[in-house]
């Protein structure tokens, strides 16, 4: 009997763990689409990735700032990107800048019987 218990307990943790894998491919491909956008204008590139909440900081050229933004503005796996930092500066040159957003729906992963969290909450927990 125990060993029968301690086989199904194994089962279930193989199970959780295989479902949180496929789950995060999601997740995964999403930070893929946003890596792969940003220009290879940008310096000095700082995420950060708190919850479901994404800060990237870094210099650009203006232009460069602009086409991100509108391609965070224009995608539908960002919402509430904003633009709180920019300075700006003249000719093209490299400007700081600050861009937050938040990833519109982080898929759930159910590691327990009795909670479901997201990905971040179980990575940085």
């Amino acid at each position: 009997m125990e060993e029968e218990s301690k086989y199904l307990g194994l089962q279930t943790k193989t199970s959780d763990y295989r479902n949180s894998y496929e789950k995060n491919f999601k997740y995964s491909s999403d930070m893929n689409q946003l890596i792969k956008n940003i220009p290879l204008s940008f310096s000095d590139i700082d995420i950060s990735i708190v919850s479901n909440k994404i800060n990237l900081t870094g210099k650009a050229p203006n232009t460069d700032i602009k086409k991100f933004e509108q391609f965070l503005k224009s995608s539908q796996v960002f919402m509430n990107s904003i633009l709180p930092t920019l300075n700006f500066t003249d000719n093209n040159q490299l400007s700081d800048f600050d861009f937050i957003t938040d990833f519109s729906n982080l898929p759930k992963r159910q590691l327990f019987k009795d909670k479901t969290i997201t990905d971040n909450e179980y990575i940085y927990k």
